[in-house]
């Protein structure tokens, strides 16, 4: 699939630098505070930092920095967070950031990608992702590409932090609220999300919610949660973490 209809690909991609300059202007605005490199390990919080695309954002939300899910779940447990999610990031993206300036410390590390590489909708009007518009899903090379990138984020964050937690959060079977999925669609959904649970990571499968198929829960494009839908995430994030957790 092309990039332009990425799930919500900004038109210029942030650094991962300028993404920690935003959301430290974000938590004097709201008090939902990321951590410096250099505080993190005298900081009294846990520390959360999120790696994703628009979903992890929190794309089109009223107000992103804490309405996110993974804003939400921070504050549940009382974590500091840093969130280089990225609208339109794909597994490969996330895989070239440079990780040295991801700060240390994090006791959890949520990953998010998968809908962009999968791929199978197409862009509306102003070139906004749109999962009314099907379009064929990502070859099979490349999601064997993708896959790779996603192994790789976790081999990386697991020798950069050996003590944190690693969250996946699964792919939605979207194309469900529109009809009968496209066969090829399915199976790819299916394959990732086996993909990552074969990982030894902790799976948020939003995949098997309900919920997450629900119109209460689920933007007008189909693809974003909306305010509700980051409350059930972040309580599925919850839940897994617990000792023998597991998302409802």
């Amino acid at each position: 699939m092309g990039k332009t209809p990425s799930c919500s690909r900004a038109s210029t991609r942030s650094s991962w630098s300028r993404r920690l300059a935003a959301a430290v202007l974000a938590a004097v605005l709201t008090g939902v505070a990321p951590v410096a490199r250099s505080s993190a390990a005298a900081s009294p919080h846990p520390l959360v930092v999120a790696l994703g695309d628009s979903i992890t954002y929190g794309w089109r939300l009223p107000h992103p920095p804490t309405q996110n899910y993974a804003a939400v779940y921070a504050r549940r447990i009382g974590a500091k967070l840093v969130d280089y999610a990225v609208p339109g990031y794909t597994c490969l993206d996330i895989a070239r950031e440079d990780y040295a300036k991801m700060p240390s410390g994090a006791s959890t590390v949520i990953l998010n990608c998968g809908t962009n590489d999968i791929g199978g909708f197409g862009p509306s009007a102003g070139e906004l992702p749109n999962g009314h518009h099907r379009i064929p899903p990502a070859t099979p090379a490349k999601l064997l590409i993708s896959e790779k990138a996603f192994k790789d984020i976790v081999a990386i964050v697991r020798r950069k932090e050996p003590k944190a937690q690693i969250v996946a959060i699964t792919v939605r079977s979207w194309q469900r609220m529109t009809g009968p999925e496209d066969p090829r669609f399915a199976k790819d959904v299916t394959a990732w999300n086996v993909m990552i649970g074969k990982l030894h990571v902790r799976v948020v499968d939003i995949a098997a919610d309900r919920r997450m198929y629900e119109a209460a829960f689920i933007q007008a494009d189909l693809l974003h949660p909306n305010v509700a839908g980051n409350d059930v995430i972040a309580g599925d994030v919850f839940a897994v973490m617990k000792p023998g957790g597991q998302a409802k």
